[in-house]
């Protein structure tokens, strides 16, 4: 993952450059917006199916609602995911409580139009010029374009963005950054009107409506976008999160430290100290392997008869050799048994292979005309326990072993 000083660099990050904010801010906007109206339509629709006798009901009204209350909960839901995606998106440029901070936005803005008091000068504007428009004067034309001046000025204003932010810095801090963006109106006159009156509300009206955070008097002009911006920066405080310097000792701790292997696969020499390493079992093995077939090839004719006398009669096809076990497979062209009559005498043949072979764990399956006998091989001990000079089980190779399981 980038540190912040990387994606700093690769996104060209700003006290004003804050990817997404303005695009989910105007989702956000849109989001309560049609949340509003959607409940609306579903009181409506509530009264509609159980306040009949307060409506001229018709099915088709009902159909409607249904229709326009599923279109708004669509759009709803969608836009709802894009804002979280786009939330997702900030977070991951290091921006902090998004959420939130949008939400304190467009309150802010709320509060900075309300106490700018310029709903109340846009309503002035507009009844100065209906007023002129209806006296029949010469000098009211001059009296309109002042009033349309001022109402451009105002209306540029009312349609600022606000925008707050939390996010770390290149410093180890981290800080709330406010910004009030106000796009420059065509005009020149109403462009400096604009400006005149921006410069003498927002800061006092931003710092109102904040509860004190200091926002500066000295307006920001942007050429590249033909806006202007006031900002400020609160709540900086130390970046908690910020694991750098542990992260530095404990690498410069891993380069200085020599980690001595500490299971050794071979037989290994290292600081005149010898490890003996894992034992390499694969010539035991093959060798015991070619006695193991040789033992389990021998015992066929047996078996063959044993399965006979018990009403199995079989055809030998081939034998394999496992770890602990001589897999049989017999061609058995017609096994009448089923079910649970199956199993007794499969399991009742297992014992008696048990005690001919001297061993325990014999399994019989089968599956369609093959019967499968699973004997265990010779291990070193008989059937009650007590040892054998026989042994033909595989030896585990903890060589193969761990390197099956770390490479």
């Amino acid at each position: 993952m980038k540190t912040f000083a990387e994606v700093k660099k690769d996104k060209n990050l700003s006290s004003t450059n804050f990817p997404f904010t303005i695009v989910s801010l105007r989702i956000l906007n849109w989001l309560r917006s049609i949340m509003i109206v959607s409940v609306f339509i579903s009181v409506i629709y509530f009264l509609i199916n159980h306040y009949t006798y307060f409506f001229f009901y018709q099915p088709t009204i009902d159909n409607y609602a249904k229709l326009v209350l599923k279109a708004f909960y669509g759009l709803v839901t969608s836009l709802a995911v894009l804002y979280l995606i786009l939330v997702v998106k900030r977070q991951r440029l290091y921006e902090r409580s998004v959420i939130k901070n949008d939400l304190k936005a467009l309150k802010l803005k709320k509060d900075i139009i309300k106490k700018m008091n310029l709903r109340v000068d846009i309503q002035r504007a507009n009844e100065v010029i209906e007023r002129a428009k209806k006296q029949e004067n010469v000098d009211n034309q001059s009296t309109i374009a002042k009033a349309e001046i001022e109402l451009e000025a105002y209306e540029v204003l009312e349609d600022m963005t606000v925008t707050i932010n939390r996010r770390e810095t290149t410093d180890n801090l981290v800080e709330t950054v406010y910004n009030i963006f106000v796009e420059s109106p065509e005009s020149t006159a109403a462009s400096t009107l604009a400006k005149k009156i921006a410069d003498e509300r927002i800061p006092e009206a931003a710092k109102k409506a904040t509860g004190g955070t200091f926002f500066s008097d000295r307006r920001i002009n942007n050429i590249e976008t033909d806006e202007f911006f006031f900002q400020a920066r609160a709540d900086v405080t130390e970046n908690q999160w910020n694991y750098e310097k542990e992260i530095a000792d404990l690498q410069t701790l891993k380069d200085s430290t020599y980690y001595q292997h500490t299971m050794p696969y071979r037989p290994l020499t290292v600081d005149d100290v010898t490890y003996q390493g894992f034992t390499d079992n694969s010539q035991t093995n093959a060798e015991r392997r070619e006695k193991a077939l040789e033992w389990a090839k021998g015992k066929v004719d047996e078996l063959e008869r044993i399965l006979a006398n018990e009403e199995l009669g079989t055809k030998f096809n081939s034998v394999e050799i496992m770890s602990r076990t001589a897999e049989y497979d017999f061609i058995i062209p017609n096994l009448k048994l089923r079910g649970n009559a199956k199993t007794e005498k499969f399991n009742e043949v297992s014992d008696i292979l048990d005690e001919t072979f001297d061993c325990n764990g014999t399994r019989i399956t089968s599956k369609q005309n093959n019967l499968h006998v699973s004997l265990p091989l010779p291990n070193g001990k008989s059937r009650d326990g007590s040892k054998t000079t026989v042994d033909f089980c595989m030896l585990m190779n903890n060589e193969d072993f761990f390197r099956k399981a770390f490479g």
